[in-house]
């Protein structure tokens, strides 16, 4: 008896959990809660979401998202693309 093959990613979809679109207002927190950058978050999951910081380039590759909510996140950037990142919630 043969096992049912697993599905694989389509394209660059290859997160682990289903992304829900959204459109809420966040703040980027980074050097010691020193440092703040205003972002737009487009969609969110239990495991990441999909950001446009103000500024992709001084954006750090580890941070604290705080959403408009009050929610907090540990983040880590997975991938950068023109003026989005991708973040992967940690701990």
């Amino acid at each position: 008896m043969s096992e049912t093959p697993q599905k694989q990613p389509v394209g660059d979809n290859r997160r682990g959990a289903v992304r829900k679109r959204t459109l809420k207002g966040g703040q980027i927190i980074y050097s010691g809660h020193n440092c703040v950058m205003d972002c737009m978050v487009y969609n969110i999951s239990e495991t990441g979401a999909n950001l446009r910081p103000t500024d992709c380039f001084q954006c750090p590759p580890n941070f604290t998202l705080k959403l408009s909510s009050g929610e907090t996140y540990h983040c880590k950037v997975v991938w950068q693309r023109d003026d989005r990142i991708g973040v992967a919630f940690e701990g």
